[in-house]
């Protein structure tokens, strides 16, 4: 009968959040803006709480992987993409 109370409080109080798509506009790539952007975000859900998060799959060799170097990750899910001429 109290479940909502749970649900409630699962929306102010989480622990884990999914990065959509992060990224930046080509003009502003390579010159730092994503170093600022991930440090606050750190910082912040740090301040929240947040242990985890989880990205979209990616390619293997995508730049955007270089982003989570810095920080502790285990990729869980990869995206290969395998081209056959016909």
């Amino acid at each position: 009968p109290f479940g909502i109370f749970h649900i409630l409080r699962a929306f102010k109080h989480y622990k884990t959040i999914d990065f959509m798509l992060l990224g930046a506009a080509p003009e502003w790539q390579h010159k730092g803006i994503s170093s600022i952007f991930h440090t606050h975000l750190a910082t912040n859900l740090q301040k929240l709480g947040v242990v985890s998060g989880i990205t979209n799959p990616q390619a293997e060799k995508n730049l955007a992987q270089k982003v989570w170097e810095r920080y502790e990750y285990e990729p869980y899910m990869k995206r290969r993409c395998y081209i056959k001429n016909i």
